[in-house]
């Protein structure tokens, strides 16, 4: 049975297959079907058809959001200007597509948080259970921080990080000790944030990780590390199969990064 929630949930893809649907009706079936959503993100692909007709067989009207280059550059003009190549310098213009079409389809009803979940996290068990330690956890933005699970990620803990520099626009005047950095496959975003995001888009954007905490930073903003009891095993590398994370995975954490084998399906 879906748990009542005044939040709502994305998940974050660039293709379809079978094993992102069953995730999408997982969400479904823990958070209830109106607060799901996709985002079918293919601002990073070359043009081409889009996996609509797939996704749209299981998400109701309007629970489907498409952001491609063309819509993406329309709400971002410093998309192309530095000539940052791949989705995670893109993020910004798709979390505010996707936090538009939302408030649009909930207007009267409303939302505290958008959860951004990314096609290749994987839950054994229930989403909601999953998430259940971060309810109790106030904060603008929440997001796995230091690799240790334990507090987010500060330039004077871990100076090597690759990530630090890449912030262009307004924001890279921030001074690099009080910048933040996170890990990206699962985020909450409260509107106060969303807003933030919305209102930078033209004057600053940035690699990700780095940049949502250093905006949060930049804004007076809360920042805070997604509890360690939601997670089992979140990395970049190596990744994990389908079949070893159903073999190691502790029920009602999130693992990522869980890729098949299985090829996309675009129809």
């Amino acid at each position: 049975m879906a748990a009542a929630d005044s939040d709502v949930y994305v998940l974050r893809t660039h293709f379809v297959n079978e094993g992102i649907l069953e995730t999408v009706k997982a969400l479904q079936r823990d958070f209830g079907e109106p607060r799901v959503f996709m985002l079918l993100d293919t601002t990073s692909l070359s043009p081409r058809a889009a996996p609509i007709q797939l996704a749209q067989s299981i998400l109701p009207p309007g629970h489907l959001i498409p952001i491609d280059n063309a819509s993406a550059l329309a709400v971002d003009p410093l998309m192309d200007k530095f000539n940052l190549p791949g989705i995670s310098y893109r993020a910004e213009s798709s979390f505010v597509v996707a936090y538009d079409a939302i408030s649009r389809l909930t207007t009267g009803t409303g939302f505290a948080h958008m959860w951004v979940i990314e096609y290749d996290v994987y839950c054994k068990g229930s989403f909601f259970e999953a998430l259940k330690p971060c309810r109790n956890v106030e904060c603008d933005f929440l997001a796995k921080g230091m690799d240790d699970g334990v507090g987010v990620r500060k330039y004077w803990r871990s100076p090597g990080w690759c990530w630090w520099g890449d912030l262009f626009g307004e924001i890279s005047a921030l001074p690099v000790q009080e910048r933040r950095g996170c890990f990206f496959p699962v985020t909450r975003s409260s509107v106060r944030m969303l807003e933030t995001v919305k209102a930078n888009l033209g004057k600053s954007t940035g690699f990700c990780e780095v940049y949502f905490p250093c905006l949060c930073v930049a804004n007076g903003l809360s920042y805070k590390s997604i509890p360690w009891q939601s997670l089992g095993i979140v990395r970049y590398a190596p990744q994990l199969s389908p079949e070893e994370v159903q073999r190691i995975a502790v029920p009602n954490r999130l693992y990522h990064p869980v890729k098949s084998a299985v090829p996309a399906i675009h129809t």
